[in-house]
């Protein structure tokens, strides 16, 4: 079974510079996926650091 490095929902808003809000929405639409450990959340760090550089990309787009 592979081994995942989580980041917490506030880890992930500081390292992408992003709102609780903007992460669960894109929950919501489907661009993110959330694990729910209990009452903990957590978030993939790889799937994080996907979601950044594909915004670091549009905004250099821009």
């Amino acid at each position: 079974m592979p081994e995942f490095d989580w980041m917490t929902i506030r880890e992930a808003c500081r390292y992408i510079k992003v709102s609780r809000s903007t992460l669960y929405n894109w929950e919501r639409a489907g661009k993110l996926c959330m694990y729910r450990f209990g009452r903990a959340v957590r978030i993939r760090r790889e799937d994080i650091h996907k979601l950044a550089s594909g915004r670091r990309s549009l905004e250099q787009h821009s």
